[in-house]
């Protein structure tokens, strides 16, 4: 047997076994959140800042992504209007971050410069997004709610264990435009031009934007981040033999510490978004090292992992440990079917 093939079938036999160990808690977790969602998402109408908004599933438990049984379940809560891009002009902060200046006056979230003040709505969103969560009962559960940086963590005690959810309030852009420093449509590849389409069509979110800005700036009060996630969703759904990469990588980054060196879930799909083009056609394994490879390049070359969609997006984070990640990479790039064999699902 060649050992490509070698190589792929101990790499399917990987995903296989995370299967028969991960999904089936995974899957009884997702109907609890379901249930927890659908009734969240009746409460909105009591709270003004949430009349409008539309609850939307993310995060592995939904991409089929999922590497461990505790995976996270992210909610995206989309905003009704005014709260949506074309009530702003968007603009580039000197930070890399976005900020949003109303069109028409609004004097209770904006600042002197007619900025929406992103952190008033975030704190404000929380606390509504708080009381609607004490409002939700899923029986046998006990729910609890603390804000963070960019979302509500919601944590749902069942019987099993604790279920983790990131309730994340964002203003969508069911357009690829206006927005400054995107990459033109056309420079996308086609598969993904397509995908664009579909979600303008079905007036869904292609881009969104959250108050969730790290690090201290003068005018962070005003400063958001920009997110692709409903269409890299979608991409990797239509594409599950890339999806697959992404999931072994990932899977791998857990086992052998990549993940400790900064290595997250969303560079690995944001990569295999940006050289999907040469993953069409490959095996599991190689159109994997095409990943690893890739993202050792990035890492090597600029120290950092570029955004794609938007010019000079820089997204990761641990600049001191890339150099160490980039050659951990580079090194697993070249393993044959005995070293992938040594990860497996515990």
């Amino acid at each position: 047997m060649a050992a490509q093939d070698q190589e792929t079938q101990v790499a399917s036999r990987i995903l296989h076994r995370l299967d028969e160990s991960v999904l089936p808690s995974v899957k009884r977790n997702a109907a609890i959140v379901k249930d927890f969602a659908d009734l969240l998402q009746g409460t909105f109408s009591g709270h003004v800042l949430l009349r409008g908004a539309t609850v939307m599933h993310g995060g592995s438990a939904y991409e089929s992504l999922c590497v461990k049984k505790d995976t996270d379940f992210d909610i995206t809560v989309v905003l009704g209007d005014p709260y949506v891009a074309r009530n702003f002009e968007l603009t580039r902060d000197t930070s890399g971050f976005f900020a949003l200046k109303w069109r028409s006056s609004n004097p209770f979230l904006s600042d002197k410069a007619g900025f929406l003040d992103a952190k008033a709505l975030q704190q404000n969103l929380f606390d509504a997004l708080g009381k609607c969560v004490g409002q939700v009962r899923v029986s046998g559960t006990s729910v609890s709610w603390r804000p963070q940086l960019a979302a509500l963590l919601v944590e749902i005690t069942t019987q099993w264990g604790t279920i983790s959810m990131d309730l994340v309030p964002v203003i969508a852009a069911r357009s690829w435009g206006p927005c400054p420093d995107l990459v033109p449509l056309s420079s996308l590849p086609a598969t993904l031009r397509e995908h664009v389409d579909t979600l303008v069509r079905n007036c869904s979110p292609v881009l969104s934007f959250s108050a969730a800005a790290p690090g201290n700036h003068s005018n962070g009060h005003r400063l958001c981040n920009i997110a692709f996630g409903m269409l890299e969703k979608n991409f990797l759904r239509a594409n599950p033999e890339v999806r697959d990469m992404v999931r072994l990588l990932k899977f791998l980054s857990e086992y052998h510490g990549w993940k400790k060196l900064g290595l997250k879930s969303f560079h690995l799909k944001r990569m295999a978004v940006k050289y999907s083009a040469e993953l069409k056609d490959k095996t599991l394994w190689q159109g994997s090292k095409i990943l690893l490879l890739r993202t050792a390049t990035e890492l090597q070359s600029k120290s950092n992992i570029d955004g794609f969609f938007v010019r000079n997006q820089h997204t990761f984070a641990k600049r001191d440990s890339a150099a160490e990640l980039s050659r951990a990479l580079r090194s697993a790039s070249a393993w044959d079917a005995a070293m992938l064999a040594t990860a497996h699902p515990q």
